[in-house]
């Protein structure tokens, strides 16, 4: 909202509306820092545990093995997408804390109410809070849609170790064939679920949205 628009608006004269008007707009401010600075440690944290999870990924590559069973293929496919979930779970949480304040008050604008009548300080007070609030709104919804990606991609790498795990297992216990064509379908699914995820659910799932 650009500051002549907020100006046009807060047009009462009467000081203790404009004193309530003020007090609601600090709070609010205050509850998108929070909500911000919220983000902001949720992404520091997804970091955290992708670094965590890093270490699985060297743990599963001694129990790649060479090629023998065809569910070896899926398996491996699995292994090389749970790089890909990490890999991208990390940059959209360095995303996510990339994404600083751009344009915020400077306590400058004290000199300038200095000039000004208890009302108009009470106005111009306001509209540059109301200014502030939505530049920040823009910074908090940027560093929260990079910190629900990368934990949808943490979620997803641990899924995909607890299929690793469990296959690997089953695949020096019990030999298992598939058929080459249902190998093929199950590489290619997966591939492109590992790709799409994202925007997929962004668009059409309610959770991640």
């Amino acid at each position: 909202m650009q500051v002549t628009e907020i100006k046009a608006k807060l047009s009462s004269n009467d000081i203790n509306i404009l004193k309530q008007s003020l007090s609601f707009v600090t709070w609010k401010l205050s509850v998108e820092r929070l909500r911000s600075s919220r983000a902001e440690t949720r992404a520091t944290s997804i970091l955290a545990v992708a670094g965590i999870l890093a270490g699985f990924i060297i743990y599963f590559s001694k129990l790649i093995g060479s090629p023998g069973q065809s569910i070896w293929y899926i398996l491996f496919t699995i292994y090389i997408i749970s790089i890909l979930f990490l890999l991208r779970s990390a940059l959209s949480a360095i995303k996510a804390l990339w994404a600083l304040i751009g344009n915020e008050l400077k306590p400058d604008l004290a000199f300038d109410l200095q000039e000004l009548s208890k009302i108009d300080a009470l106005r111009e007070e306001t509209t540059w809070k109301i200014w502030e609030y939505y530049e920040l709104l823009k910074i908090s919804n940027k560093r929260l849609f990079w910190t629900n990606r990368a934990q949808r991609n943490i979620y997803a790498v641990i899924v995909s170790f607890a299929f690793l795990g469990t296959g690997w297992f089953f695949l020096e216990q019990i030999p298992i064939q598939v058929p080459q064509c249902v190998v093929i379908f199950l590489i290619v699914l997966l591939s492109i679920l590992a790709i799409f995820l994202d925007v997929v659910l962004e668009r059409f799932g309610k959770k991640w949205h």
